[in-house]
């Protein structure tokens, strides 16, 4: 995300502040995901979570389709017409609404954001196809990394 000769404060400050978060006690996991939805955003790759993608609509249901190569949701009429198109994935409205607000929140807020089980899965879910997509690579699974580091104390 960083090409090494071109550092960018803004990206470095987002890590550091992501790590202080995680020492202070917020959930490695919950962390990560937020820090990765900001990082895709800032560096300008980050799918648009506003509105349709194809007719602008805004998008208020509780389930949606997320076009992983549109970069971004698309409204229910847009995906009957696009039925061709397999790059998406359903998820809920609640993923949609959290990754749409980490786009433009300080990492000191993410320990307000409580998610159920499901929005996190889903979450951890859109970003891991998503990164795939971008990239051309398999992403690497975070839980393998976070769970060594489960209830270790940091002083």
């Amino acid at each position: 995300m960083i090409p090494f000769e071109d550092p960018s404060k803004t990206q470095f400050v987002l890590l550091y502040k992501s790590l202080e978060r995680i020492v202070a006690g917020d959930p490695a996991d919950k962390v990560l995901s937020y820090y990765q939805t900001r990082l895709l955003h800032i560096s300008g790759v980050g799918p648009r979570l506003d509105s349709c993608l194809k007719c602008n609509r805004s998008i208020k249901s509780r389930k949606v389709a997320i076009s992983l190569s549109e970069g971004g949701p698309l409204c229910a009429l847009c995906v009957r017409g696009d039925e061709g198109n397999q790059r998406y994935m359903v998820v809920t409205g609640g993923a949609v609404a959290v990754l749409r607000k980490w786009q433009s929140t300080d990492p000191y807020h993410v320990s307000r954001f409580v998610l159920a089980d499901n929005i996190k899965s889903e979450i951890r879910e859109v970003l891991d196809k998503y990164v795939s997509y971008i990239t051309g690579k398999r992403s690497i699974n975070p839980e393998m990394y976070l769970k060594p580091l489960q209830g270790l104390e940091i002083n």
